[in-house]
């Protein structure tokens, strides 16, 4: 039997070298536990920040992360100056007999932190989050200085 692998025309040697050295990269760095985006990529970062939307309605700005697995207690959520900052942190505690010998472990200690410029002057003391089914909903109000304001025109 025949296999064919499909190839891009513009896939090159010196491409395929870059992939490789920045997945090793990202392996390396996502086995001590830290962020590659130092060395110019964005996966092993990407992986341990969850997933995020973020939009804005008529009078405030929403975002909305997946984190499953993580409970109230284990989440941060802070509102300054235009920046919306989540913080996580979980272990990974498995309750088991003690006569029990681990076959496989995969669940670990995870942590996490992600910023974002909401781009626009916020009401912080009016910010409300919930977390229901590892869904986390920010909800920030707009300060009335971005609410739009109609201006009459007079003759």
């Amino acid at each position: 039997m025949l296999t064919r692998f499909r190839t891009s025309p513009f896939d090159t040697a010196s491409t395929r070298y870059t992939t490789d050295i920045s997945r090793l990269l990202d392996a390396a760095a996502t086995m001590l536990g830290q962020s590659s985006t130092l060395i110019g990529s964005e996966s092993a970062a990407t992986e341990r920040a969850p997933a995020m939307s973020i939009w804005r309605e008529e009078n405030a700005i929403i975002a909305e992360f997946e984190v499953p697995g993580y409970t109230i207690d284990d989440i941060e959520v802070t509102a300054d100056d235009g920046t919306l900052t989540i913080r996580g942190e979980r272990s990974a505690e498995t309750k088991t007999n003690e006569n029990a010998t681990p076959i496989r472990i995969e669940r670990t200690h995870a942590q996490f932190e992600r910023s974002i410029n909401l781009g626009a002057p916020i009401n912080e003391e009016g910010a409300e989050a919930t977390l229901v089914n590892g869904v986390l909903r920010v909800t920030v109000p707009l300060a009335s200085s971005a609410q739009p304001k109609r201006i009459a025109i007079k003759s």
